[in-house]
């Protein structure tokens, strides 16, 4: 499975759950839920947002902090930048 999909079946299932859980007054008129449900589980999507974009910017500040790690990642940067260096000179750019 790709992680395209991966990704949207976990977020599906995940959505789903959520929304079935919200719905439990109208869904399930006959099952007693705890009181705690209805003041939590408006604050989840909120939670997981938060906990996303925490976990996004780690990943990115970790991935910054050991980019110099990669050797062959910053050769290759470092000679695509002297190409693109070498066009706008050719293109008459002072650089």
């Amino acid at each position: 499975m790709s992680k395209a999909t991966n990704f949207i079946v976990i977020f599906g299932s995940c959505a789903l759950a959520w929304i079935v859980l919200s719905l439990h007054n109208v869904l399930f008129p006959f099952i007693k839920f705890p009181v705690w449900l209805d003041e939590i589980l408006p604050c989840i999507p909120w939670e997981a947002l938060i906990a996303f974009c925490a976990y996004s910017m780690a990943n990115v500040g970790w991935k910054l902090i050991t980019f110099v790690d990669t050797p062959d990642d910053y050769t290759s940067l470092l000679k695509d930048i002297e190409t693109a260096k070498a066009d706008l000179r050719s293109k008459g750019l002072d650089i």
